[in-house]
C-alpha cells in the first residue's frame, strides 16, 4: 500500500492440487515488503523478513485440508510502497485471486528502527548472480557467450549503455581468454502497439544494446519481429537461434556472409522527404508489402514531434514522410515496445534494425541502479 507504514492484514482461500499427496505444501508468497507472519487455517506457518527476500513456507499436509484453507499474511511495511511486490508474473496458484484486507497499526516509518539483515535477490543484488552462477564457470575454456537479457534494465536503458560494454569487458578480462565470442539478443517486441509515436523505454534499451556492437568479436541477433505482445517470453526460440547461429558464423568463425538485417547507415532530408540509406554489408533490402510500402517509421521537426510516416522501398533507400511534418529533422524506425507488424528485411529473411536519428533525451536519462531502485 502507497498511503500506510505499518501493519495491514491480507487474507485469501486456496485449495490443494487435486490428488496431491506431498506431506508438506509450499505457500509461497514471493517478495513481500517488508516483513511478514502468516498462519494457514489458523495455525501460524512462519514469519520472514526483507522486502527483496523471497517468502514462503511448507505446511504440514495435516493442518490443510483440499479445498477452502484459509491463508492469513500480516504484512508490515517501514516506509515507501508495501506488500505484495513480486511481479504477477512469476506469481503462483496460492497467491492469485481475490483478497480482503484491512489496516492494523500505523507506525512512522522514519523513527521505526531497522534492523540489518540478508535481503537480497539475484535480480536485485548483481554480486549475487555473478558469484553464484558466473565466477565458479572461469576455472573452464569455452568459445564463446551467448547472451539474452535487458527487460529488468529497461529503466534504465542510458545507463545499460555503460554496464552492457564492462560486463563484456569484465567477463573477457576475467576468463582470461582474450576477446572470445560474445553474442547477444536484442529486445524482442512485447506489450500492445502504441497508438501514436512517443516514448519507448524497450526502444532506448535497445538502442543500448545495438552500441555495443562497438567492442570487438561481438554479434547482436534482432527479434524484433518474433516477440508476442502478452508474453515477455515469446514462444518463438527456434528463430532466435537461428539468427543467434549466424551472428557466430560470423564473429566465431570468421565467415564472409550476411549475418544480420538492414541496418542504417545514413539519412538524407530532401524536400520534406527522409531519404535512408543501409549499410550494403546487411544485404539487399526487400519489403514483405506486395506495394512496396515499409511500416514502423515516424518522423518529426524542430518542435520534436513524431508522426507516423509513410514510407517507401525505390531501389536501395527507404524514402518517409509525413503531411504534417513540412521539414523534418529527425527520423526513428520501430522506436516502441511493440511497432507491431514490420516489412523491411534483406534478401536472406533478416528484419532490418530499430535505429533513430535524433540524439534527444530519452526517458531513462539519468536513471541509474541504487539498492534495487531506480535513483531519480
Amino acid at each position: 500500500m502507497k498511503d500506510h507504514d505499518g501493519a495491514v492484514w491480507f487474507r485469501t482461500t486456496f485449495d490443494l492440487p487435486e490428488g496431491y499427496t506431498g506431506k508438506t505444501f509450499h505457500v509461497g508468497l514471493l517478495q513481500v515488503d517488508d516483513y511478514d507472519i502468516a498462519w494457514v487455517n489458523g495455525v501460524k506457518a512462519g514469519e520472514n523478513f526483507g522486502n527483496y527476500n523471497h517468502h514462503g513456507y511448507d505446511v504440514p499436509v495435516d493442518v490443510l485440508r483440499p479445498k477452502d484453507n484459509i491463508l492469513v499474511v500480516r504484512v508490515f511495511d517501514v516506509g515507501g510502497i508495501g506488500g505484495f511486490v513480486t511481479n504477477a508474473f512469476w506469481s503462483n496458484p496460492t497467491i492469485r485471486g481475490n483478497w480482503i484486507y484491512r489496516k492494523g497499526e500505523a507506525i512512522d516509518a522514519d523513527k521505526f528502527p531497522k534492523p540489518e539483515f540478508p535481503n537480497a535477490t539475484p535480480f536485485s543484488s548483481p554480486a549475487v548472480m555473478f558469484n553464484g552462477n558466473i565466477a565458479p564457470l572461469m576455472q573452464m575454456s569455452m568459445k564463446g557467450v551467448i547472451w539474452y537479457q535487458g527487460e529488468s534494465n529497461a529503466d534504465r536503458a542510458e545507463e545499460y549503455r555503460s554496464l552492457f560494454p564492462a560486463m563484456i569487458k569484465d567477463w573477457r578480462q576475467r576468463w582470461g581468454l582474450g576477446d572470445f565470442p560474445f553474442l547477444f539478443v536484442q529486445l524482442a517486441n512485447y506489450e500492445a502497439e502504441s497508438l501514436e509515436p512517443g516514448s519507448s523505454k524497450w526502444a532506448e534499451l535497445r538502442e543500448a544494446q545495438a552500441m555495443t556492437l562497438s567492442l570487438p568479436n561481438t554479434g547482436m541477433a534482432s527479434a524484433i519481429d518474433i516477440g508476442e505482445a502478452g508474453d515477455i517470453h515469446p514462444k518463438n526460440k527456434e528463430d532466435v537461434g537461428k539468427r543467434l547461429a549466424l551472428a557466430a558464423m560470423k564473429a566465431a568463425y570468421k565467415k564472409d556472409m550476411v549475418v544480420s538485417g538492414p541496418a542504417f547507415k545514413a539519412v538524407n532530408m530532401d524536400n520534406g522527404v527522409a531519404v535512408i540509406e543501409y549499410h550494403s554489408s546487411t544485404g539487399e533490402l526487400i519489403t514483405k508489402d506486395k506495394y512496396g510500402f515499409v511500416r514502423g517509421f515516424q518522423i518529426a521537426g524542430e518542435d520534436k514531434k513524431f508522426y507516423w510516416a509513410k514510407a517507401v522501398l525505390k531501389g536501395d533507400k527507404v524514402e518517409a514522410w509525413s503531411e504534417e511534418v513540412s521539414r523534418p529533422v529527425a527520423i526513428r524506425y520501430a522506436w516502441d515496445n511493440n511497432p507491431g507488424p514490420l516489412d523491411l528485411y534483406n534478401k536472406e529473411g533478416l528484419p532490418a534494425t530499430p535505429f533513430r536519428t535524433d540524439s534527444w533525451p530519452g526517458v531513462t536519462k539519468g536513471l541509474v541502479f541504487e539498492s534495487g531502485l531506480v535513483r531519480f
